[in-house]
């Protein structure tokens, strides 16, 4: 159950951004050890960066996580919204999910 926290729904979870690492002194790190994710609106995460010199950082791992997501920086909060499921985003979820059955 765990492989399914990351699933993208159309509903924003924090869990979502759990595989993002941030290159960050000098090492890679997990995302949840730079900043805080919270979950503000049902299609929005917010990301509140804790050291600002790494909010571009931040927003470059986001950005080419491989997500599709694209964040909007203001100063040491990142905001990301979560776009509308499509049918083809349907389509790869449910082929994503053909394991549970």
């Amino acid at each position: 159950m765990a492989s399914l926290s990351g699933l993208r729904t159309g509903r924003a979870s924090s869990s979502l951004l759990d595989p993002v690492t941030v290159e960050a002194y000098g090492s890679r790190m997990p995302l949840n050890q730079v900043a805080t994710v919270t979950v503000p609106e049902p299609r929005m995460l917010s990301v509140q960066v804790w050291d600002r010199s790494m909010a571009g950082a931040v927003e470059k791992a986001i950005r080419d996580c491989g997500l599709g997501l694209n964040p909007m920086a203001e100063g040491q909060v990142i905001r990301i919204p979560l776009p509308e499921l499509n049918s083809e985003r349907r389509r790869e979820t449910r082929q994503g999910c053909s394991w549970l059955r």
